[in-house]
């Protein structure tokens, strides 16, 4: 029986489907993401939840503990998450988490490592920065002195 569900929902599959798209339509059906892994690995009995991003959206996958691939680096600020590629099935409303919207999936697979994102800080910003600071202190000092002149 359960042969017979997934057949059909994997001809009504979408691959290379954007979470944006997945939320839109709201079919239950088979789906293949490329996405970021963000936020941090969640145990949830014998499954791990993951959060992904595709820039689009991002939704939690469920995959078994035996299943899930070594993720190294998980996205958040200055921190690029692994690009993974997933497989399993879209639920819109999921009976067994709560009627929450998420993704079961049935492998995953690691495309890209993460990495930690180095923050550039601009030279020009800084110097723009201390302009109008000193700017606006200038400002403030020449408008205190007319309103006592005033008093």
């Amino acid at each position: 029986m359960n042969w017979i569900l997934f057949f059909l929902l994997f001809c009504s599959s979408s691959f290379g489907i954007t979470i944006f798209d997945l939320i839109q339509e709201q079919k239950q059906k088979a789906v293949e993401i490329e996405a970021e892994v963000v936020g941090k690995l969640i145990k949830r009995g014998n499954f791990y939840l993951l959060n992904i991003n595709d820039k689009t959206g991002g939704i939690g996958v469920f995959i078994k503990i035996d299943k899930c691939p070594k993720i190294e680096y998980y996205g958040r600020y200055g921190v690029i998450g692994d690009r993974i590629r997933v497989f399993g099935i879209f639920h819109p409303v999921c009976k067994e988490h709560w009627g929450k919207m998420d993704i079961h999936s049935s492998s995953i697979e690691v495309l890209e490592k993460g990495k930690i994102q180095k923050e550039r800080i601009n030279k020009n910003r800084i110097l723009l920065l201390f302009a109008l600071t000193l700017a606006s202190l200038l400002l403030i000092m020449i408008h205190k002195r007319r309103f006592r002149r005033e008093d």
